[in-house]
């Protein structure tokens, strides 16, 4: 919205989100800062070679029916003025592989597999549009960050 509030496009199915402390934080952090490094050596690109920070790391929990509306990680409001920019990568962990539905989703329809423990890095751009469909059983876990 443009007075920079935040409306859920899925209200009530939306996922709960979370920054909590927990013992493997650290640990995930590393496996995100690997992951983003080996993305970037793997582009090559001469105009892309590095970023300048990133968040810390999200947790998201997704109950029975819970879901992530299609969006973007064109997000603005992880900036407060000392941090400023926009988040060019995003760094997306499955934590669990014991639930059904909660497909990662990107461009429209195209399912993109997912198993525990693995990391999908991917341009944080308006060209990258993605969801979660609704979980169906179980609980699925995951976490975010993003980097500038």
């Amino acid at each position: 919205m443009s007075d920079g509030s935040y409306t859920t496009r899925s209200g009530e199915k939306e996922l709960d989100i979370g920054y909590s402390q927990t013992s493997t934080r650290d640990l995930i952090m590393e496996k995100i800062w690997k992951a983003y490094y080996s993305y970037i050596q793997d582009l090559n690109f001469s105009w892309f070679n590095s970023w300048q920070g990133f968040t810390e790391v999200r947790f998201n929990r997704y109950k029975e029916t819970r879901l992530m509306a299609e969006h973007c990680d064109h997000i603005h409001s992880l900036f407060d003025g000392q941090r400023k920019g926009i988040p060019v990568m995003t760094a997306l962990g499955l934590l669990n592989d014991d639930y059904k539905g909660g497909e990662f989703v990107m461009f429209g329809d195209t399912v993109i597999p997912f198993k525990a423990g693995e990391i999908k890095i991917f341009p944080s751009c308006f060209l990258f549009p993605h969801r979660i469909d609704p979980v169906t059983e179980g609980t699925r876990y995951s976490f975010v960050a993003w980097a500038w």
